[in-house]
């Protein structure tokens, strides 16, 4: 039987409670949405001036590319260098020691003489293969 009877028709004072309580929630919702926009403006803003930083770093690192590689082969270059110098200074310091050591005197003295000590004799190989072609 309830369902027959016609509904009671709202009143002045439901209806305006009911307009002051949807305006309530409509200005929240206005702040609220007035926030979130903020905050999304914010992050958009963070965004951007982060794509400039990566922006302006990668073109940084675009310019020093090439003078790294460069600066690299030269020291490459540089580094043998110093190799071959070391080297022949290693070979210049083993001469010197050999001619300059009071112990090998004697024997630099022969080497480089023809001169024979008293009570020594010169002797001089001969290659068997080379003597019959004579």
């Amino acid at each position: 039987m309830n369902a027959l009877q016609p509904s009671p028709s709202p009143t002045k004072k439901s209806q305006l409670g009911r307009s002051s309580s949807r305006r309530q929630p409509t200005a929240r919702r206005q702040r609220r949405q007035r926030h979130h926009q903020a905050v999304a403006a914010e992050a958009i803003a963070m965004t951007v001036v982060n794509l400039i930083l990566a922006i302006a770093a990668l073109s940084a690192l675009v310019r020093l590319l090439p003078a790294s590689i460069t600066q690299q082969a030269k020291l490459q270059e540089l580094e043998g260098e110093a190799k071959v110098l070391e080297d022949r200074v290693n070979k210049q310091r083993q001469i010197f020691n050999q001619y300059f050591d009071p112990q090998q005197t004697q024997s630099n003295m022969r080497e480089l003489s023809n001169r024979i000590e008293t009570g020594e004799q010169q002797i001089i190989l001969i290659d068997p293969s080379e003597s019959d072609v004579n």
